[in-house]
């Protein structure tokens, strides 16, 4: 058979098995010479994921598109292509492609590849839906804008990394109130010490002015 490829993106949630199974039948009809590509920002999704692995073992070849920087140490054996539209790179380099999405209503990187698919006048398929076809409303449009790598422009955080940003706030917010109550302090303590030091001058002139009077 011909050599043959598949687009995988999209970070719709299954599970392995499904992935496994659906991506062994098409290999099976389709033959051991296809490539695997896969597409994602700064992380492959965990579909992505088993998918690579599965392919690996197969002796399927992988590519990746993604941005310059991303995380690729679950599939560091595939070959990479940086790039800072990894979804239009991709589809635009493999026009021939069958591509399959793991889809997500929250996920833009979905409504992304329909839009370019339809652009190039490809078929795309659900992964997490028994490859069922998908079919792109009329005026589907781009959900997202080009992604820059996270090193320079992210503003999305997780959970863990908000709390984090909560608990400094509150200890500067603790730092704060402590050095306002330090600076009262000192300044109560000074206002005593000034206290005393007129108190000592007021009975040392007092002495000197006996001692004075009666010499």
């Amino acid at each position: 058979m011909a050599n043959y490829t598949v687009i995988l993106a999209g970070s719709g949630t299954t599970s392995r098995a499904n992935v496994e199974a659906l991506m062994s039948d098409h290999y099976y009809a389709h033959g051991e010479q296809g490539t695997l590509i896969l597409a994602f920002n700064s992380k492959p999704s965990q579909g992505q994921v088993w998918a690579a692995q599965q392919a690996k073992q197969q002796n399927i070849d992988i590519i990746v598109y993604a941005n310059a920087g991303a995380f690729l140490d679950s599939i560091s054996h595939a070959t990479m292509v940086e790039t800072a539209r990894p979804i239009d790179e991709s589809i635009k380099a493999f026009k021939e492609s069958e591509v399959f999405i793991l889809w997500s209503d929250d996920d833009p990187d979905c409504a992304d590849v329909l839009s370019v698919c339809k652009t190039y006048g490809l078929a795309s398929y659900d992964l997490c839906d028994g490859l069922a076809k998908i079919t792109p409303a009329d005026e589907i449009k781009r959900s997202s804008v080009p992604v820059m790598p996270e090193s320079e422009a992210s503003t999305d955080k997780t959970s863990e990394e908000v709390e984090e940003d909560e608990e400094e706030e509150e200890e500067l917010e603790d730092e704060e109130v402590e050095e306002g109550e330090e600076e009262e302090y000192d300044d109560a303590v000074d206002d005593i010490y000034a206290a005393i030091d007129g108190f000592i001058d007021l009975i040392v002139n007092r002495l000197a002015k006996k001692l004075k009077e009666d010499k």
